[in-house]
C-alpha cells in the first residue's frame, strides 16, 4: 500500500510526526551522576567499608545504600567511570624524594640527558651506571616446554636455587650501548673492578670527559669514590653526577634492567650461575649490535614546572591602586614565558611593583584559565 501524498517516513507537510520515538526517558538527573563520580574519588574506608579499591559493582551498591540512586547497574558506572578517566580499581606505586636538594641534584642529569647527543659529538660521554643485584639462577624441577596451539610456555612452579650473580652496568646515552661485568659480590671493590674495566673500554678510550651518573647506594661508597678516581692518572677527567635519594626513576640503566627482567629472567630457568653469566653476556652483546638510544622525554622544563613552579611578577597600574579598591586588572608574567591578564578578586596591595608569591588565598579569573595561588605571607 502506497503512503498518502505528503507522507514520508514519518513527515507530514513537511512537519515531523507526533509518534513517539524509540528509547526510554533518563533514569537519572543531571546531579546523580557528579555525586557518583565524587564517589569513585574518595576511599572505601571512607565509607566504613573494608575493601582498599572500588569496582564498578561495589560503586554501585554503595551508590544505592547512601541514596544517590534508586537503583544502578555497574556497567552504567563502568561507561560513567571511562567517560571521565577514572580507574578506582588500579594503584600506583610511588616513592616520593626525600632529599631537601631533590630539584638541584635533579637539574644536571635532565640537562646531561637532553644534551647528550651534542656532547658525545665534543668527545664528553654520559654514563648512567648502577648494578642489578642477587640475580638468582633457579633450576626448574621439571623441564619447561615451548608454547603448542591453545596452552602457553609450561614453567613449574617448583626450582633449586643455584646461586646468584650481580650485574653491573653501564649505559652510554647518547648511543644506547652498554658495558657489563657480573660478579658474584655487590660491595665497593667489585663496584671499583667495573669502573677499571670501563674507563679501560672501547668506550672511553677516545673521550675527553666522562659524566657518571650514579645513585647513593652503598655499593657506590658516595664519600670514597671521588677521591679513589682522583687517585688514577686518567687520560680524560671524570664528573660525578648523585641522584637525589628515592630517585631511582631518573637513572636510564634501570630502563634497560627493565627490559633484561622482561627478555631474560622471567622465567627464570638456568641451571648454574655459569649458565645465567653466558646467557646474560649474550642478550647484551645482542644488544649492542642494534643499539638504541632511550627516548628520553621527561625534560627540565616539565621537570621545574611540576617540582619548581615559576616565580610570579606582578605589575599594577597606579590609577587602579584607589582605597578600598576590590577588583583591578593585573597582568602577570610568569619566568617560564607566560603571560596573561587576570582580575584580582580582593584588596590591592598599596604598591605598584610586587614581585613573588606575595599573594593570600585567591582565585584569579581570565576567559580562558582558572589559576589558584596557595596562600603565603609576605
Amino acid at each position: 500500500m502506497l503512503a498518502p501524498v505528503g507522507v514520508r517516513y514519518g513527515v507530514f507537510d513537511g512537519c515531523y510526526s507526533k509518534a513517539p520515538r524509540r528509547g526510554g526517558r533518563r533514569k537519572f538527573s543531571a546531579a546523580q551522576r557528579p555525586q557518583v563520580i565524587a564517589l569513585a574519588c574518595t576511599q572505601p574506608r571512607d565509607h566504613a567499608k573494608p575493601w582498599v579499591r572500588w569496582s564498578s559493582a561495589k560503586l554501585a551498591a554503595v551508590a544505592v545504600e547512601q541514596g544517590i540512586v534508586p537503583a544502578i547497574a555497574p556497567s552504567t558506572v563502568r561507561i560513567w567511570l571511562r567517560a571521565d578517566r577514572l580507574k578506582p580499581c588500579r594503584f600506583h606505586n610511588w616513592q616520593p624524594s626525600t632529599d631537601s636538594q631533590f630539584v638541584d641534584k635533579a637539574t644536571p642529569v635532565l640537562d646531561l640527558y637532553q644534551h647528550a647527543t651534542d656532547l658525545a659529538a665534543k668527545g664528553e660521554v654520559v654514563v648512567c651506571t648502577d648494578e642489578k643485584t642477587s640475580i638468582q639462577a633457579r633450576q626448574r624441577l621439571s623441564a619447561t616446554t615451548a608454547a603448542i596451539p591453545e596452552f602457553p610456555v609450561q614453567v613449574s612452579d617448583r626450582s633449586r636455587r643455584m646461586g646468584a650473580l650481580q650485574l653491573f652496568c653501564a649505559l652510554l646515552v647518547a648511543t644506547g650501548l652498554t658495558f657489563i661485568l657480573t660478579k658474584t659480590g655487590k660491595c665497593f671493590s667489585d663496584f671499583k673492578q667495573f669502573l677499571l674495566a670501563f674507563f679501560a673500554s672501547v668506550h672511553c678510550q677516545t673521550c675527553t670527559t666522562v659524566h657518571l651518573i650514579l645513585d647513593n647506594g652503598s655499593t657506590h661508597a658516595k664519600k670514597q669514590l671521588g677521591e679513589w678516581i682522583a687517585s688514577f692518572n686518567l687520560s680524560d677527567s671524570v664528573k660525578i653526577y648523585w641522584l637525589p635519594t628515592h630517585a631511582s626513576w631518573l637513572d636510564q640503566v634501570e630502563i634497560i634492567f627493565s627490559k633484561v627482567q622482561r627478555d631474560v629472567l622471567t622465567p627464570n630457568d638456568f641451571g648454574s650461575t655459569t649458565a645465567l653469566e653466558k646467557t646474560l653476556k649474550a642478550y647484551f652483546a645482542d644488544l649492542n649490535q642494534h643499539p638504541n638510544p632511550i627516548h628520553w622525554t621527561y625534560t627540565k622544563t616539565k621537570f621545574l614546572a611540576k617540582f619548581n613552579p615559576p616565580q610570579i611578577e606582578v605589575e599594577i597600574e597606579e590609577t587602579q591602586l584607589m582605597a578600598g579598591c576590590q577588583e583591578a586588572e593585573v597582568e602577570i608574567y610568569i619566568c617560564s614565558g607566560g603571560l596573561g591578564i587576570y582580575r584580582l578578586p580582593y584588596q590591592l596591595p598599596s604598591r605598584s611593583h610586587l614581585t613573588g608569591n606575595l599573594w593570600k588565598t585567591g582565585r584569579f579569573e581570565s576567559a580562558n584559565r582558572h589559576t589558584d595561588f596557595a596562600s603565603q605571607k609576605h
